[in-house]
């Protein structure tokens, strides 16, 4: 029982360890969509001001 024990609980640190690590991950996967959307945004911005102004893209 006392094994079992040991090894739920080391379980359990795991698991948070784990959550952890993927709390990590999707805030760093967060961040580089805003980075990719506001390049998107810019490229877009910058694809209109040239077509607008005539100048070859």
């Amino acid at each position: 029982v006392v094994e079992q024990i040991v090894d739920l609980r080391l379980a359990e640190n795991k698991l948070m360890e784990l959550s952890s690590q993927v709390t990590d991950v999707r805030s760093a996967v967060q961040s580089l969509q805003e980075r990719q959307h506001e390049r998107d945004a810019i490229l877009l911005r910058s694809s209109i001001t040239t077509t607008r102004y005539g100048r070859v893209r």
